[in-house]
């Protein structure tokens, strides 16, 4: 059984958590962190992720973006979401600056900082330095901790903070930074060195569901990709793909859920996916286009309109 140290969830993006669960089950991940992507953080969520899980899911939450809210509404979502028992929260750029009440409140309460790309600045990396020495029981994750070129392990400040005993990293977003086919050759030298200078007990596996599928992966291959890129992957495999995860995320980290009640006007309607990397095969193009073109004689319409149309008819009439 794998333990998925980055799996997103919530509206409007990534769905409801049954559909997390759903998938957990179906590939054999015991337990999940799930974490709100970049300005969505949906909160009602959480209260399903703690009230259906069960035990077997943790949730990272995600600040309001500048135009969704003022200092004090971004306070009320972080402090509802820390009582509500979030166990950290997920940071990218500019947010490693603009979110000064989350890192407080993060640190002095001892959560995880889900830090993407701490390596685009010296100040980047330099905050979260500070942030580590300021409280002393916070602790760092950086996700998807991949780069095409090793020498960015040598950017100031990176050594030191991947070395830095409060700080581990997931290897997830493969199929995302490689430009190779899987298991994504291009990214061995990055991993190696990672490997080098982190050792093997810092490391997490993360499958970054569902945005895997948005780029044409899946699940056994994310499950697979590294012990078929380094065969020495093999003799650290349970920590890696469950057992660093679950000590860290699970077992050493306090959760105390509760149920809270949404703020008043709490809400995230759904919004569109980006399917990058499909190709139509031209056999189903050329039997769809007839239908497209008799469509489009009748009212203004772009293809993926069309194609959306299409499917949502094809699954009612399944039903």
């Amino acid at each position: 059984m794998s333990h998925d140290a980055y799996f997103h969830f919530g509206q409007p993006r990534y769905g409801p958590v049954r559909n997390s669960l759903a998938v957990m089950n179906d590939h054999g991940i015991e337990r999940a962190v799930l974490v709100h992507g970049p300005f969505m953080p949906d909160l009602n969520a959480i209260n399903e992720a703690h009230r259906l899980g069960k035990g077997r899911l943790r949730c990272i939450g995600t600040p309001l973006a500048p135009w969704q809210g003022d200092d004090d509404q971004a306070a009320v979502i972080v402090d509802w979401m820390l009582e509500a028992g979030v166990i950290g929260f997920r940071l990218q750029g500019a947010e490693y600056f603009n979110c000064e009440y989350l890192l407080t409140r993060a640190g002095e309460e001892g959560r995880w900082l889900y830090a993407v790309n701490p390596q685009e600045s010296p100040e980047h990396t330099a905050k979260l330095l500070q942030w580590l020495t300021d409280y002393p029981k916070g602790r760092v994750m950086i996700p998807h901790h991949l780069h095409l070129d090793p020498a960015w392990h040598d950017r100031p400040g990176m050594r030191e903070l991947e070395t830095h005993p409060r700080v581990f990293a997931i290897l997830s977003r493969h199929g995302g930074v490689s430009r190779e086919a899987w298991p994504h050759k291009d990214v061995e030298a990055w991993v190696r060195t990672t490997i080098d200078i982190m050792g093997w007990n810092k490391v997490c596996w993360g499958g970054e569901y569902p945005v895997l599928y948005w780029r044409n992966e899946t699940l056994p291959d994310a499950l697979e990709w590294l012990r078929a890129l380094l065969p020495e992957a093999a003799d650290h495999w349970d920590d890696f793909i469950s057992g660093t995860a679950s000590r860290l995320l699970f077992d050493e980290t306090d959760w105390s859920p509760r149920e809270r009640v949404l703020p008043e006007g709490h809400h995230f309607d759904g919004m569109d996916v980006n399917i990058s990397q499909y190709k139509l095969p031209f056999e189903l193009f050329d039997r769809l286009l007839p239908a497209y073109r008799e469509m489009s004689e009748k009212r203004e319409i772009r293809f993926h309109e069309f194609l959306s149309d299409t499917l949502s008819q094809g699954l009612r009439k399944k039903k």
